[in-house]
This record gives C-alpha cells, structure tokens and sequence, in this order.
C-alpha cells in the first residue's frame, strides 16, 4: 500500500507540469490539456490504494476474529 501511495503522489505532481521531454535530444514539449487517459491513470491507482487498505482491514478483522 505504501508504494501504491508513493506511485499515487508522483502521478499527481504531473498535473503541474506544462512541460514534458518530447524527445531524446531534449526538446521539451508544450503540455496544453490532460485527457481522459490521465484521470484514468490517477483513478487506477487510487483505486489500488482503496483495493489495498480494505485487504488490510480485512485480513486485520477476520485474524482478530480467529484468534479470539
């Protein structure tokens, strides 16, 4: 889950951006919108973290619940 919060905070800087390197020569590119394929990207993993932490507290519950 830690990486998953990791990759989610990386993925959220990229929304401040105006620039990428748009090539190996190190021309830059102007970003002029993000598309759906962005909020995608960021939904995905928002969506690992949620999967992640109810796992957690899943297993958490059902341990505690054995174990009493």
């Amino acid at each position: 889950m830690i990486l998953a919060a990791i990759a989610f905070l990386i993925a959220g800087t990229f929304f401040f951006w105006k620039e990428i390197l748009a090539a190996e020569n190190g021309r830059m590119g102007r970003i002029y919108s993000l598309e759906t394929g962005y909020f995608l990207w960021i939904a995905s993993i928002a969506f690992l973290i949620a999967g992640s932490l109810y796992l957690s507290i899943k297993s958490k519950f059902i341990n505690h619940k054995f174990s009493s």
